[in-house]
Parts: structure tokens; sequence; C-alpha cells
């Protein structure tokens, strides 16, 4: 019974990870068919047990399927399911963001107290990826929300467009130079310029591969050469473009090089969930802070 029950928490542990069979084999130092033996109800080697464990930041009790609680250092835990292992393919980034974003979940699950055995919450003691898929069609923003003194904490859910806002109230409220952001605003409701700047995002890619003359940027637009130009020094107004000379027929060109800011998307993100408010919360504090702003 429990060495069936062993093979299928490894089995289950590894997807959770996002990782291959062979993944796991080469973190623990067995061969890709061990693994797919453990996982078909076969039992590793007693001394394997707590490397599997450590591995997968459980303890040796919770991969037979015993709920025990480990009285552990969370820390030490983050940074068993993150750090790196050599020749292991979960050290790819994507992999540790899909794990930052599972630890991140279990937390916010935790501040609500799903598994409280004194209240109602233990419905929604769900995964991330079945949280998500309650938002069923594009019609559905499903989020996690608290709103408070001490900050904001808004996690939406959606697989299109997942993200996870911490941001701890300073002293005072948040202030924010309305000037520069004025202008910002401004610039981006010039439809030529958000073109511009959209373009940028869409085409980057490395600097030895993507470069482009100011004809070709303005073509790609649709504007004139000289509307091109005043768009050009825009962007690099702010820090999205920079511009190299290269040697042609012994006369020197300008080319435009993007250097996308990453900032870009989690506010487009933003941007459209106050176009679109969330309207699915599976949990929410609405405690409103005295002030979020800064007064004059």
């Amino acid at each position: 019974m429990y060495t069936q029950i062993l093979g299928e928490n490894i089995a289950k542990l590894r997807k959770d990870k996002g990782i291959t069979q062979e993944a796991l084999a080469a973190s623990v130092g067995v061969s890709g068919q061990a693994v797919s033996k453990w996982e078909g109800g076969g039992s590793p080697d007693i001394e394997l047990l707590p490397v599997i464990a450590d591995f997968f930041a459980v303890s040796v009790d919770q991969l037979f399927g015993r709920d025990v609680l480990a009285h552990t250092d969370i820390r030490t835990e983050f940074y068993k399911t993150l750090a790196p292992r050599a020749g292991a393919d979960e050290a790819t980034t994507d992999v540790i963001i899909k794990q930052l974003c599972i630890n991140a979940w279990e937390m916010n699950k935790a501040a609500f107290g799903v598994k409280d055995a004194d209240n109602d919450m233990a419905q929604y003691d769900i995964s991330i990826d079945e949280a998500g898929a309650k938002a069923g069609t594009d019609r559905y923003t499903v989020q996690s929300v608290i709103d408070a003194e001490g900050g904001l904490s808004h996690i939406k859910l959606n697989a299109d467009k997942r993200y996870f806002l911490l941001m701890p109230k300073p002293e005072g409220g948040w202030k924010f130079d309305e000037a520069k952001l004025s202008a910002l605003f401004a610039d981006l409701a010039n439809p030529e310029f958000f073109r511009a700047l959209m373009y940028l995002h869409k085409n980057h890619g490395p600097v030895e591969m993507f470069r482009f003359t100011l004809k070709h940027f303005a073509e790609k637009l649709g504007v004139d050469e000289a509307q091109a130009t005043e768009l050009v020094k825009k962007l690099q107004s702010y820090g999205v473009l920079y511009e190299e000379k290269i040697l042609v027929d012994d006369s020197e060109l300008s080319v435009y090089v993007p250097q996308p800011n990453a900032t870009l998307i989690p506010f487009l993100a933003l941007a459209e969930d106050i176009i679109k408010p969330a309207n699915v919360f599976l949990f929410a504090y609405h405690g409103f802070a005295k002030t979020w702003l800064a007064k004059e």
C-alpha cells in the first residue's frame, strides 16, 4: 500500500514542479528508468528517501502520504524548491518562475486560513492552475485581493496574464512624480507613440540580431521620416531605444537598437484590469487604508 502511495506522490510532486523523470533522476543520482519504476509502483532504495524528500522540500513522511507538519525554516524550504541544481533542467528560468508562482499562491492561501479547521475556506485549498481554471472564459477575471492600511496584495489568476503584486505601504502613503507621470500618459495617448513602443517590445531580440533604420521604422509605423525622427527622440528619452553608427560604403549610417523595459508588461496587464476590473474574487479583504497616496 505505502509503496503505491510513494510512487504516486513522487509522480505528483515531479509534475507539480514541472520537471521530467530524467531531470529528477539527474538531481538524485539515478537513471531515468529508476524514476519511471518508482512512479509505476516500485520503491527507491531507503537511503534515497531523504534525498528525494529534500529535493521536493517535503518530509519523508509526506512522501508516504502522511499529513505531518514540518517545523522547518520557511526560507530553507523555499531555497530547496528554487535553488538551481547542476545538470537538471529544472534550473531553467521558466521552471523557477512557475515555482515562484506556486509558492506565492500557497502563501496567499495560508494568509486566508484555508487549512484552518474552524472556517469554511477548505473548498479553496486548490492549486494555482485549478484557481485559474475558474476564469472559464475571457469574460471572467479571477483575483485574490488584500487592500489594507499596511499595503496592497493583488493576485490575478487567469493563466494568460497571471501576476502577483505585493506593495507594502510606506509611512504616510505612496509618493509619485505626478508631472512625469502626466507626461508619460500624454505620450501614451499618442497613437503613433504607443504603436512605436509596442513595435519595439514585440520585435526585440539579442542586440546582434535586431537593428533598424529610420526609413524602416517609418514604414512599419506608417508615418513619414520627420514623424519617425520625433518618435525616436521620445523613445530614447525613455531609455527603450538607442542609436548606433555603422559604416556602409565609407559613409556612416544611423541604426537603432531596441532596449525594452520589462516593466511595460505588468504595466499593460494592470492597465487592462483598470479598464476591466475583476469580477470573481476567490479571496478578498478590503480594510481600506486611511490614505494610499501621500498628502501634499
